[in-house]
């Protein structure tokens, strides 16, 4: 439960399942955007940035996939792979699944 903004009035209690969603979609977008080929003068810009965040390892997307909950392994994979083969449209991302949790 987040707290009550004394001006927004009562606070909101998140689903973390939709949470989860909101950041799987933020990974699916820098996929799509990884293979973007709209407007040629912005599609180099964001095929990219897309394709070096996905590449990076960042603390940025380290955070996104925990938010997620997707495994980082499998993302940098399935990225790494584009990279070698120079194909960015994968129909399938195999990081979807999620990742194991140990018990």
């Amino acid at each position: 439960m987040i707290k009550a903004d004394p001006i927004a009035g009562p606070g909101v209690d998140y689903d973390s399942h939709q949470c989860e969603r909101l950041w799987k979609h933020v990974i699916t977008q820098a996929c799509k955007d990884a293979s973007y080929l709209g407007d040629r003068n912005l599609s180099l810009i964001y095929r990219e940035q897309a394709q070096a965040w996905l590449l990076s390892n960042s603390m940025d997307l380290q955070l996104v996939c925990e938010y997620a909950d997707v495994n980082i392994e499998r993302v940098s994979k399935w990225a790494k792979q584009c990279q070698t083969e120079n194909d960015w449209k994968k129909e399938t991302f195999l990081w979807s699944r999620p990742r194991q949790r140990w018990r």
